[in-house]
């Protein structure tokens, strides 16, 4: 049902005013699903403005959406607009409401734009046009909102406060703030609407901002698969977003970290840090048949490894990213992924491309087993200190690739050092099954090693060799010239 009523004074010479009342009930959405509430929508929008010589005072301009239990749902804009300058328009205006909550409206909205999504298109090509510059008809603008509370689903914001300045094509938001289910968070736009591609200066900051609230509401699939916090501080500039652009303008910096996450690692949906995993649970293959476990590396694999249970077992708890942007890369400067498991420190650079999932990344990586595990594998360095949670293993592993297409490049000299390492720490026993691993090594290193097992006719009555001199041997095809 839809009521209303409204009344006009105009006076071409004069003050004029427009009061208005237009309210909706009863709007009963069908949803046979039954996604959506059953209880019925409403709106009511109440207008007061007066205009003299082309200035608009906006009294009262208020809406009122269907009250929840958490929130009256009512907005109200105020303020002056001046248009004698159809192509400057100038004033301010302000938006205030006590407590939002947008729930029923956007389930309602984000449920025909999953419909709409189910819809096949065309494949992107990977390379979009830059937008075209765009001057907006004001000067010297100023918009401003406060809201006292703001819901959705499971996220809730606090004390919103922010000024928008409008300028031609020229924005400035400063500030920006908020209490994101209870943690700070603020940012600064600078936004250059008059070039092609748009130019931007953003800085942002957030403060252990918890993160199943964000998932659980605009990822819930993946309800359950996230905790922690979320803290980050960034200064990006640039103009477009296209990898043409961004190889040109790209410049800032950032430190971004987490913790608590419990992220299982079945979960991850980073194609970086999956190939990450996959060397890790394929550490105990590295050291026993380091020639077979390469080959999982290949692209169009993913390895399984003999860790891949124990991964499965200790979730990642933390990640930490900081590095800087500029002439056209990324560099990384620390990255650290770590679990009860296993802890990855990386350092290294991106090179962006034309079309960003072609950047290029060397990213070398440093991988360290918790004690357990690598005590159990014989990787415990000598030197480690007895209260070291982790043991740091040879530096074998680099990611390279593209982000699209990560690979894992194995360093075979670092590898031989890993796999001498468990050998020479006991395991395996002697024999042949130290000749097996030294034999599979040597050859992934282009050269031989004395095998022990199956020895020809002629060496019949030769002792099989020792443990030293295959290690010898190994050694001397490592370090031979290579032509």
């Amino acid at each position: 049902a839809i009521n209303g009523n409204a009344s006009v004074q105009y006076e071409p010479q004069a003050a004029s005013t427009v009061k208005g009342d237009l309210q909706m009930t009863n709007l009963v959405v069908n949803d046979p699903s039954g996604q959506l509430p059953a209880k019925p929508f409403e709106a009511r929008v109440q207008v007061d403005v007066g205009m003299n010589k082309q200035v608009a005072t906006v009294r009262q301009f208020q809406i009122s959406l269907t009250p929840t239990a958490r929130a009256t749902n009512q907005v109200q804009l105020t303020g002056q607009v001046d248009m004698s300058q159809t192509s400057a328009i100038q004033g301010s205006l302000k938006l205030a409401a006590d407590s939002l909550d947008v729930t029923s409206y956007y389930d309602l909205f984000a449920a025909q734009k999953k419909a709409a999504a189910s819809t096949p298109t065309a494949a992107p090509s990977g390379v979009s046009n830059e937008p075209k510059s765009v001057k907006l008809p004001f000067h010297n603008f100023t918009a401003e909102a406060n809201v006292g509370k703001f819901y959705l689903h499971e996220m809730e914001i606090a004390n919103l406060a922010t000024t928008a300045k409008l300028d031609g094509g020229h924005v400035i938001l400063n500030p920006f703030k908020l209490a994101l289910n209870g943690a700070p968070v603020s940012a600064t736009v600078d936004l250059d609407l008059g070039v092609p591609g748009y130019k931007y200066d953003v800085t942002f900051s957030a403060k252990s901002v918890p993160l199943p609230p964000l998932v659980n509401t605009f990822r819930p699939e993946r309800k359950g698969q996230i905790g922690g916090t979320f803290t980050a501080q960034a200064t990006i500039s640039g103009q477009d977003t296209t990898g043409a652009s961004l190889q040109k303008t790209l410049n800032g910096q950032f430190d971004a970290s987490s913790t608590n996450l419990n992220l299982s690692v079945a979960n991850f949906k980073n194609l970086i840090l999956k190939k990450l995993i996959d060397v890790v649970s394929t550490i105990p293959e590295l050291t026993r048949n380091p020639a077979s476990a390469i080959t999982s590396f290949l692209p169009g694999t993913s390895g399984t490894g003999g860790l891949a249970n124990e991964l499965t077992k200790s979730p990642v708890d933390s990640i930490i990213a900081r590095g800087t942007m500029g002439s056209g890369r990324v560099d990384l400067e620390q990255a650290v992924v770590q679990s009860a498991a296993f802890r990855a420190e990386a350092a290294g650079t991106i090179t962006l491309a034309a079309v960003l999932t072609n950047s290029t990344i060397q990213i070398p990586v440093s991988i360290s087993l918790s004690r357990p595990i690598a005590e159990k594998l014989n990787l415990v360095p000598a030197n480690t200190p007895t209260n070291a949670a982790y043991a740091k293993l040879p530096d074998f592993f680099t990611e390279r690739g593209t982000i699209g297409e990560p690979q894992a490049d194995i360093n075979k000299g670092a590898l031989a050092g890993l796999v001498l390492q468990s050998i020479t720490s006991g395991v395996p026993a002697a024999g042949s099954k130290v000749s097996g691993v030294l034999q599979g090594l040597g050859g992934l290193l282009g050269g031989g090693v004395p095998s022990t097992e199956n020895p020809p006719p002629n060496a019949a009555t030769n002792q099989p060799a020792s443990k030293q001199e295959l290690i010898g041997n190994l050694l001397n095809n490592l370090l031979k010239p290579r032509k």
